[in-house]
């Protein structure tokens, strides 16, 4: 069961064919509350329809119909619930009921017909919105600011001046059916604000004077919301209306300008007349609302403030709780609610209330993996460095010889010594790690400029060379997409950018050097470490993941990163670009059909097994990849020949969810331990589904990743999928130890993410055997 929100797709999604036994059995505690009926009394549902009939899109109307006939319908079915077409009732009557109500001089029959009565143990998927409306009912007593689904208490905020930020707790929260129970969810949530305005943003804009201002400040604010401190409310802005100033009049038919409105509205002084207006086009009516920036504060994080190490720790003392401090949230939640005389007696009116206590239930901790350096080790996973394994093993996997490559850098003084230095340390890791270091031809621009080393790249880099090193002044780091551009289409070499500053810290460059000499052996197609991963058949692992390019509206890339070798550790990568509402289905296809040839050149046999791990889709788009993704997929095996039909699985993996598991003992709670694996309790009733905690975390609560297996013809049990998915967590080559996501999907979003924001076209196919994207 997904937590944001949980409405489950009713699809032809796998089934499940059974739970786990591997591992060792672990008690849990998670962030749900059983939501319950007294005693079991039922709810009874009810079809809504109208006289004379009402168009579909006219639910508006239907509300204030029924807000006029409300007393008499509760007359009849005690406290009543309404959502557009449907209702629901604490009592129940069989026949037809009519009400009558009067809106703008027409007279409406409103007519109810009971459909269905059901419990807290038999919630049909189509009822479940009952229990969400009916707890935002109660949430709306507590007077916390709701944005969406999330609740944010404005009175709790922590303020930061010298980051010039505002940080609102709040909750999210959902109610869905589970394999076990109705189940309430509750997650702890943060909401930042910043303390300046939208128009000193656009005073910043003018004052840096990059690029032209109107085009600067629209894409500031593209699909950004603000939040309006005078009534506390979120608007998602639309555009920016230059010709409309706070002077103008509010409409054609006004003599009242926003200035003279929002003085007599809410006493709110404008200082600035010609700042523009912004726009809020309204999604259901298209009706538009104008905003003063003066009066509007920005939210959320910008990508630079995200780069600032201080600002973000200074953040995370506030949003990374606990174990124990963010189940403790979630259990006040539920005890303000049941102590609140009006939310408490929301619920009582329809029997319900919650338990005060978090949901408990079983996982298995899986064994530690065995990871081969030079020799096979047994890695305790709560505290996997895998640097330090390689430092004691002296020795990778496999080793690439650095024969023929190339350091290119500045003439300037400091550069030529650090890039001396740089080499000399290369050497001496080289012989520590068993890597073959030779000297490299050393390239010196004599432009410092960006355009300079650009040109160098292009005119010194041939098909001879194995990898170049760029050693950028930090004036240049900016320049970093233009340099991959052309390492990865015009001059297909692999490559690697390192800052100069970043080896001049003080005692860092060894420990830089030893990371840089890694990934220049994997980027050349070397191996760090591998896992003992046994199969049943001769499998190929795929990972899929999509880029949404911001800056071009209509464009998306996708990632396609195919295992090679049994150990899978060696990848085949493609991308695609496709319209953003196209069907991913029309690149993937020809996209497995490049990699199963690849895989029979390399191998010499087709794979009798192919998982493919997806990622980058919501719970309500599993049909949409069953019918379209699927299929496509199948389509290739075809194309290989009459006779080829492998076994097939599909996995989607999501990594943004607000679900938590605890380790329970004792008066506190703790993270479970990288390996936990949840498949039962707060699964979904039927599909195939299963959490898995993959890694440890030194700060705040782990998250653990959801996977749906939304087809499977494998007839493999789930110990072998949810084993494979852990122990693939591991070949992750950029970090030194278990990541949230299997290898081949991070592979995939490092490649759709540089080539989206970088290269901006397809790299050669020179390239693509190898991980050239880390």
């Amino acid at each position: 069961m997904s937590a944001e929100p949980v409405a489950f797709a009713e699809t032809p999604l796998a089934l499940r064919p059974g739970v786990g036994t591997e591992g060792r059995r672990v008690e849990l505690l998670t962030n749900y509350y059983s939501f319950r009926l007294l005693n079991n009394i039922p709810i009874s549902q009810y079809a809504v329809d109208y006289e004379p009939e009402l168009p579909a899109e006219s639910n508006d109307l239907r509300r204030k119909i029924w807000g006029l006939a409300r007393e008499s319908i509760n007359q009849r079915l005690g406290e009543s619930i309404f959502n557009n077409t449907t209702a629901y009732g604490v009592n129940h009557v069989e026949g037809p009921l009519q009400f009558q109500a009067e809106f703008e001089g027409v007279n409406y029959k409103v007519i109810l017909r009971s459909t269905m009565q059901f419990t807290t143990k038999n919630v049909p998927q189509n009822a479940v919105q009952f229990f969400n409306v009916l707890f935002r009912k109660a949430m709306r007593s507590l007077r916390l600011n709701q944005i969406g689904r999330k609740y944010f208490d404005a009175s709790r905020a922590v303020v930061q001046n010298h980051h010039n930020l505002e940080i609102h707790p709040g909750f999210s929260t959902s109610i869905g059916m589970t394999v076990d129970d109705l189940l309430l969810h509750i997650d702890v949530a943060h909401r930042v604000l910043r303390l300046d305005s939208v128009l000193d943003a656009f005073y910043h804009i003018r004052k840096e004077g990059r690029g032209d201002f109107q085009t600067e400040a629209k894409r500031l604010l593209h699909d950004h919301s603000v939040l309006t401190r005078y009534n506390n409310r979120t608007y998602r802005v639309t555009d920016i209306d230059f010709n409309k100033n706070p002077d103008t009049k509010m409409s054609d038919s006004e003599t009242q300008t926003f200035r003279e409105y929002y003085a007599s509205k809410y006493n709110k002084r404008i200082k600035d007349g010609e700042q523009p207006l912004l726009v809020v086009e309204q999604r259901r009516t298209k009706d538009r609302i104008y905003l003063v920036p003066e009066l509007c504060s920005l939210t959320g994080l910008t990508d630079d403030m995200r780069r600032d190490f201080q600002l973000m720790k200074d953040m995370g003392q506030h949003t990374r709780l606990k174990p124990t401090d963010r189940l403790r949230e979630g259990t006040g939640l539920v005890t303000s609610i049941l102590g609140h005389d009006t939310a408490s007696k929301v619920l009582a009116n329809f029997n319900i209330t919650i338990s005060d206590r978090p949901k408990a239930m079983e996982g298995r901790v899986l064994p530690d993996e065995k990871v081969w350096f030079q020799t096979e080790s047994t890695i305790d996973s709560r505290t996997a460095d895998f640097w330090n394994n390689l430092r004691k093993a002296g020795h990778v996997r496999k080793a690439i010889r650095l024969s023929n490559w190339m350091v290119v850098h500045s003439d300037r003084d400091s550069d030529r010594r650090v890039a001396a230095d740089f080499v000399q340390a290369l050497e001496r890791l080289g012989r520590d790690y068993h890597i073959e270091v030779d000297r490299p031809q050393m390239v010196v621009t004599r432009d410092s400029r960006a355009q300079g080393f650009l040109s160098t790249l292009e005119a010194e880099l041939t098909p001879a060379v194995q990898i170049v090193v760029i050693l950028l002044p930090p004036n240049l780091k900016d320049s970093y997409g233009e340099i991959k551009r052309v390492c990865c289409k015009t001059r297909p070499i692999p490559s690697q950018v390192v800052l100069v500053k970043t080896l001049q810290r003080q005692n860092a460059m060894m420990a830089v050097c030893t990371k840089v000499l890694f990934q220049m052996n994997v980027k050349l197609g070397g191996h760090l470490w591998a896992l003992d991963v046994k199969l049943p058949y001769k499998s190929m692992v795929v990972g899929v993941d999509v880029y949404h390019d911001k800056g071009s509206a209509n464009r998306s890339v996708v990632g396609f990163c195919a295992s090679t070798n049994s150990h899978f550790t060696s990848y085949f990568s493609l991308v695609a670009f496709q319209d953003r509402n196209q069907e991913l289905a029309h690149c993937l296809r020809s996209c497995m059909k490049q990699a199963l040839q690849k895989f029979f050149t390399l191998n010499n046999f087709l794979p009798e097994c192919i998982i493919v791990y997806r990622d980058g889709v919501s719970e309500s788009q599993l049909k949409h990849l069953v019918e379209f993704e699927v299929n496509q997929f199948k389509a290739a095996f075809s194309e290989m020949g009459d006779n080829y039909d492998p076994r097939f699985m599909e996995v989607v993996v999501q990594k943004r969810i607000t679900t938590r598991f605890f380790l329970s003992g004792g008066r506190d709670v703790e993270n479970p331990l990288p390996g936990t694996v949840i498949d039962t309790g707060v699964v979904h009733p039927e599909n195939y589904d299963f959490y898995l905690i993959s890694q440890s975390v030194r700060q705040g609560s782990v998250t653990p990743t959801h996977y749906n297996v939304i087809y499977d013809n494998t007839k493999m049990p789930p110990d072998v999928i949810q084993r494979l998915s852990h122990k693939l967590c591991f070949l992750y080559y950029n970090w030194p130890g278990s990541i949230r996501v299997p290898a081949a999907v991070q592979y995939a979003h490092k490649l759709a993410y540089l080539v989206g924001q970088c290269i901006k076209e397809e790299p050669h196919q020179r390239l693509s055997e190898l991980l050239y994207y880390l």
